[in-house]
């Protein structure tokens, strides 16, 4: 009796058309559960979600979607750019954005776009880290060594950002060719997505089934529910080069330094993606995928109750989910996308003694008289600004200190005018030797 509960579940129903293997009562209970324990969207969903929606340029349906992110779609089609904002800055990997060349701070619009980009561009050149720092003098040995065991490194990655030429970018989703194509493909997709639904009920699987008859729907509402591109797509009004830092917030250890192309490097970090669709259509989609939500709720805790076959099927499932979906991967789809879009990216990696001479060297490099982005980042002080104004001045010249300076304030302002310059050269050096072309190191 016990081994037949196992096998046709909590409901005992079995349609008799396909017998059933025997199933040991341990599986049965531990299959049913898994799905509902593991297969949850997380607090991140949204911030993930629209940045595989920013990289894909549609809705990534997948065939055993986490419970939650039909409601999350539903949410997106309703909401529109509000839920960009409120996901954009959701998920603790919110990013702070400075520009270096105008002063301007933001929040990165495009959070899970633009730390995805850098992740798999960091992870696929694999840039040696180049430790900066001044010699230290004889007299001073004993200290300096002390020192390195207690500093707080700092990391500076540096983006070049770069259109390949040649490569023509279009707003438009699909050739004509082309759509037949994708036409044909989602017919066939959705036909065989039926036919294993139809299947798995015919074995008396119900609640998975449903899940996959879910999946069918939805692949056609997506495709009936377009995403585009902005008409200022990666492209911008003004001629100079992009040179902007990034950091998940004004006390970390790890920054990011994009330069290059400001067309790409604006659109990464601050200009809209996507525009999403209005409308009837896009209500009648987010009224479906609300639907889609509450079915995939009750198909799941069907399983959970029923157990038997129907809990291993949904096991099944989201192997099968997990397989395919790691060909999308995030990294993966930010590899296309770069590739697809036509953007050329290289990185180089440098390690600081401290905060202070990073960010004189970034103001040092950027050639720019304005400071006022580092405002957040090191509070105004007489000294910072003298600091400051010191590396506009040429390398030889005198230098006059105010009387209100003592001593160690002014050696500390020397040692960060030399350590600026001393990183600077570095970095063009090297940016130089990996044959990258900005305004850094134009001469």
């Amino acid at each position: 009796m016990a081994e037949k509960a196992a096998n046709t579940g909590s409901t005992g129903f079995s349609p008799g058309l396909i017998g059933y293997p025997q199933l040991p009562m341990i599986v049965a209970e531990w299959a049913a559960l898994l799905p509902l324990v593991l297969h949850l969207a997380s607090y991140q969903a949204d911030y993930m979600t629209i940045g595989e929606i920013s990289l894909l340029g549609r809705l990534p349906i997948s065939l055993f979607p986490t419970l939650g992110a039909y409601s999350g779609f539903a949410r997106l089609l309703e909401r529109g750019p509000n839920y960009l904002d409120y996901a954009s800055a959701k998920g603790g990997s919110s990013h702070r954005a400075w520009d270096v060349n105008f002063g301007n701070a933001f929040t990165v619009t495009n959070g899970a776009t633009s730390a995805t980009i850098m992740s798999s561009v960091l992870e696929k050149r694999k840039p040696s880290r180049i430790r900066i720092e001044l010699p230290i003098q004889s007299n001073q040995q004993v200290k300096g060594d002390e020192a390195r065991k207690v500093y707080r490194p700092q990391v500076l990655n540096v983006y070049q950002f770069q259109k390949t030429e040649g490569h023509k970018r279009t707003l438009i989703q699909r050739a004509p060719g082309n759509s037949k194509l994708a036409t044909a493909f989602m017919i066939l997709l959705v036909a065989i997505l039926v036919g294993i639904a139809i299947f798995l009920g015919i074995f008396g699987t119900f609640g998975s089934a449903v899940i996959v008859l879910l999946c069918a729907i939805s692949v056609v509402v997506c495709e009936t529910t377009p995403i585009r591109r902005p008409a200022i797509y990666l492209e911008t009004g003004e001629t100079h080069d992009a040179c902007m830092l990034v950091a998940a917030h004004e006390n970390a250890t790890e920054w990011h330094l994009c330069i290059g192309d400001l067309g790409v490097v604006d659109t990464v970090l601050n200009k809209p993606v996507i525009v999403l669709p209005q409308g009837t259509r896009a209500r009648l989609a987010a009224f479906w995928f609300r639907c889609a939500h509450i079915i995939q709720l009750t198909a799941m805790t069907f399983v959970a109750g029923q157990k038997g076959w129907d809990g291993v099927c949904l096991v099944i499932l989201l192997v099968i989910h997990y397989i395919v979906s790691w060909n999308f991967h995030p990294k993966k789809l930010a590899r296309r996308w770069l590739e697809k879009e036509g953007i050329d990216v290289k990185v180089e990696s440098f390690e600081f003694h401290g905060r202070s001479d990073l960010i004189h060297t970034i103001q040092f490099l950027s050639g720019t008289e304005c400071h006022r982005w580092i405002d957040e980042i090191m509070v105004p002080h007489p000294r910072r600004n003298f600091s400051l104004e010191m590396l506009q001045l040429p390398a030889n010249q005198t230098v006059q200190f105010p009387k209100e300076f003592n001593a160690h304030d002014r050696g500390k302002m020397l040692r960060n005018v030399r350590a600026a310059r001393l990183g600077a050269s570095k970095i063009k050096d090297v940016l130089k030797d990996a044959k990258v072309v900005s305004h850094f190191t134009s001469p």
